[in-house]
């Protein structure tokens, strides 16, 4: 009888989507005192690089306050760009939240006017409200402010309190109707039933707007940074997954991963996947050859796409800009070292990266901690080979 072909176990590595329940790596510390936090009645802000792990984090510990009983709203701020895009989408969460008798009646009770109460039966029978701005123009400053009141009116109206998150709320800058931000604030501030969770990848934008005595939100909220989970703790999770297939990872291997990856959880997943998916079965240990090998493919695979984030970059300057950056480690953009090769000075090179940061809205990089780099390490290497 012919042996049956060998098929290795599934890929345990996971990126590029929310990370839930038993897939939730490790965060106990941070898990703990974001749970204590939410259980207490000051705002919070979370705030970690992109790809961090903030957002898994906040959703496992949302999913276990929703099951002691506390209602919970997620908004991610990133695509809202107008007050009429923010009023939607902010009152859908309510509306399509809460029961619908209330959600109606409450709904009408704010006094929206120019808003469209959307009603709707879905297949399985259930009903389902939403509001649409149906008014001629742009509405008046007032409903941005009713709109606001919602979160406080429902959770009174419930007896409940309530959670509502904001995440990249950095993004609440680009609304371009001046006081939005001063309304947000102004009304956030009466809410005694009402927890809210501010969250963003751009820390630079968000100590702005929180530690600065001139903005609105100065002193807010208790702030929780996270970041980069431990070698310590990464290096047992790579060779624990990879011994389920019998491929043995040294030590030095698994920290060559995280450095490649930048400490990103994310990007440590990503690169661990792709390695999973190129190993042949009769490798039973990982190299520094076939680690290269399986970046050069991932690379390859997503070389079009690549093409298209180079071409979003800008011009020839900027894409020199760029081009430096992956090719330099561990020196900053106003170093002259970094500087004179592109015949430019400190002002000028920070000038456009703000500029490609905003263009590309995070895209090809973005501001973390300790500078500028890039969001994703598999572009940094297509740049550094193809650019």
């Amino acid at each position: 009888m012919k042996n049956k072909e060998e098929i290795p176990p599934s890929n345990p590595f996971i990126y590029g989507k929310i990370v839930r329940g038993v897939h939730f790596f490790n965060r106990t510390k941070e898990k703990q005192k974001l749970l204590k936090l939410l259980r207490g009645q000051s705002n919070v802000l979370i705030m970690g690089d992109r790809r961090i792990g903030k957002t898994s984090l906040l959703l496992e510990c949302l999913r276990q306050i929703e099951e002691e009983g506390t209602p919970t709203f997620y908004l991610n701020l990133d695509p809202i760009t107008s007050a009429t895009d923010f009023v939607e989408r902010f009152g859908g969460l309510f509306t399509q939240q809460v029961s619908f008798a209330k959600r109606a009646f409450l709904i009408l009770k704010a006094g929206l006017q120019g808003f469209r109460l959307n009603m709707e039966v879905q297949e399985d029978g259930s009903p389902t409200a939403s509001i649409q701005w149906a008014g001629p123009g742009k509405f008046q400053r007032k409903t941005i402010q009713e709109v606001l009141k919602l979160p406080q009116e429902l959770a009174t109206y419930q007896k409940k309190k309530f959670i509502v998150c904001f995440d990249e709320f950095q993004a609440v800058q680009e609304i371009e109707e001046a006081d939005f931000i001063a309304d947000m604030r102004s009304s956030f501030q009466h809410h005694d039933q009402v927890l809210y969770v501010f969250m963003g990848s751009e820390p630079a934008l968000l100590n702005q707007l929180f530690s600065s005595p001139k903005e609105k939100f100065f002193n807010s909220s208790i702030k929780l940074h996270v970041g980069p989970m431990p070698r310590s703790e990464f290096i047992p999770f790579i060779q624990g997954n990879f011994s389920k297939r019998g491929v043995v990872v040294s030590e030095e291997m698994a920290a060559f991963i995280c450095e490649w990856a930048h400490d990103i959880p994310a990007h440590i997943q990503h690169l661990c996947a792709s390695v999973w998916d190129y190993l042949d079965l009769s490798i039973k240990e990982l190299n520094q050859e076939v680690l290269e090998k399986a970046i050069e493919e991932d690379v390859k695979s997503r070389s079009q796409l690549y093409l298209q984030s180079w071409q979003s970059v800008g011009d020839n300057k900027d894409k020199r800009i760029i081009h430096r950056l992956a090719q330099t480690k561990n020196i900053s953009v106003t170093n002259p070292e970094f500087c004179e090769p592109l015949g430019m000075n400190p002002a000028t090179v920070t000038r456009r990266l703000k500029k490609i940061l905003k263009r590309t809205r995070g895209a090809v990089i973005h501001l973390r901690t300790f500078g500028y780099a890039f969001s994703d390490p598999f572009f940094e290497e297509w740049v550094k080979k193809e650019a």
